[in-house]
């Protein structure tokens, strides 16, 4: 996640929390706001990090994707009439072709709509009492994926293993 601002390394002491209270009680999945939030953890955080602010895009920034993607939905009932009827050609198209292209484009249609969900849900801010985080989609997708000198070690140590006699 990069790192947007970092607090000095001389800390201001320690305040009474008896005046922090959470905006909100709960956040929710669609949550764009929290202030003081209390369920927020992320992975690099310090023993004595306090989230202060959780930001993300308000929902309503799906709003255009989501009629897109209406009008997506309802393209093959109107462009394939109009194709056929318009684009007279001596060879007709089978009808697997239609099915299969049919099916084609309500899953690309769907892949439209969730990378765009993903992208807004997973794209965050936080706020904390040292640093400023933005962390971003690709840190969520790539996080436990080994690096290749690493599989290579673990696949190195299993053949090892096997040719021992050992099972693992």
């Amino acid at each position: 996640m990069p790192v947007l601002f970092e607090a000095p390394s001389q800390a201001p002491k320690k305040t009474s929390k008896k005046g922090r209270q959470a905006v909100y009680p709960f956040s929710t999945p669609f949550t764009a706001y929290v202030m003081n939030p209390k369920d927020i953890r992320f992975e690099t955080q310090g023993t004595d990090e306090e989230v202060i602010l959780f930001l993300r895009q308000h929902i309503i920034v799906l709003i255009p994707p989501f009629i897109l993607g209406i009008i997506f939905f309802f393209m093959p009932f109107i462009l394939f009439p109009m194709l056929v009827r318009f684009l007279q050609s001596p060879i007709e198209i089978p009808s697997g072709y239609v099915v299969v292209g049919t099916i084609f484009w309500y899953v690309a249609t769907f892949g439209y709509l969730l990378t765009t969900f993903l992208h807004w849900h997973f794209n965050i801010f936080i706020v904390t009492n040292h640093r400023i985080i933005a962390s971003e989609l690709p840190n969520f997708v790539f996080e436990k994926v080994p690096r290749p000198s690493e599989v290579v070690h673990v696949i190195s140590d299993l053949t090892e293993n096997r040719k021992k006699g050992r099972n693992v």
